[in-house]
């Protein structure tokens, strides 16, 4: 996202929201059940992050490191970090998790997500905040040149959205985008609809250059979905409602079901579902941006 102003066009987007739309039967039920904690995801670690981090807006974990991004309006740099809560022995202080700081030769309007396969990594440079942007792009790395700290491969995609018609700047739409996930030959994508809470899927291909992103699918999280991972064929979405609420959505694609965090109002961007190899855990981590009441971090929850 765009940084001037942020939190306070944040704060204009959800009150014209509340005022324009009617609260659904879930929202209704998350306000009423605020103070009752007992049936959330509970966060079992958490791991500050330094400094340069406190806008990080993607997460993914491959080749045995976390990586992520900051935002629009940083450098175009991609981070390798440490897991905090198992190389301990390397992590001494915030900044050492910082495994590898990567300079991209590629422009950051916008990241906004990352996603990975055996060879190539993406960014999404996609965050489209106004509705309004017409450069969407995913740039394409070889993980092993990034490994190397030393990027000569890049590829772009270039996409728009196929049914979307008017480009005017706006508060209320559905065509911003903070998530993306890989699968074969395509990418997807999971907008993130400033007008309803729901998201739609979009698919991507690898294969073309410029492409219009085909519409598949609507899902209703109830909440601005911000990331998405996939593990063994469950999706995970997760984001934050207009109360500052956080939340994942677990689904198998057919039919879903949404759980709030047990966090203070945050702003959780980045998710990756895996299971440890050491303990055999199912394990979630999530990234969140600097808030008031929340510092920019790692957090680990097991399920």
């Amino acid at each position: 996202m765009q940084k001037k102003n942020r939190y306070k066009g944040h704060f204009f987007y959800l009150i014209t929201f509340l005022i324009t739309l009617n609260a659904s039967s879930q929202t209704i039920h998350n306000i009423q059940n605020l103070k009752d904690n007992s049936k959330c995801l509970k966060i079992s670690s958490f791991f500050e992050f330094p400094k340069e981090l406190q806008e990080t807006s993607a997460l993914i974990y491959t080749h045995q490191y976390f990586w992520t991004i900051n935002d629009g309006g940083n450098a175009p740099i991609l981070y390798a970090l440490y897991n905090p809560f198992v190389d301990s022995s390397l992590v001494h202080s915030k900044k050492d998790v910082i495994a590898l700081r990567i300079e991209l030769p590629v422009s950051n309007v916008d990241y906004e997500a990352l996603a990975s396969d055996s060879e190539y990594l993406y960014v999404g440079d996609f965050g489209n905040n106004l509705g309004s942007r017409k450069d969407l792009k995913i740039y394409v790395f070889k993980v092993s040149e990034l490994l190397d700290n030393n990027v000569k491969f890049i590829d772009t995609l270039q996409f728009e959205f196929e049914d979307q018609k008017e480009f005017e700047p706006r508060r209320l739409h559905t065509f911003d985008c903070e998530s993306m996930i890989t699968s074969g030959e395509n990418l997807y994508l999971f907008t993130k609809n400033w007008s309803n809470m729901k998201t739609n899927v979009y698919q991507v291909s690898k294969k073309i250059k410029y492409q219009k992103a085909i519409k598949s699918a609507t899902m209703n999280p109830n909440f601005f979905v911000t990331d998405a991972c996939e593990f063994k064929g469950t999706l995970f979405l997760c984001g934050y409602n207009y109360l500052g609420n956080q939340f994942i959505y677990q689904s198998n694609w057919k039919k879903g079901e949404t759980v709030k965090i047990d966090l203070k109002p945050a702003q959780i961007e980045g998710i990756t579902v895996f299971r440890e190899s050491t303990t055999g855990e199912l394990v979630c981590y999530l990234t969140s941006e600097k808030r008031k009441s929340q510092p920019a971090g790692i957090f680990k929850m097991i399920f």
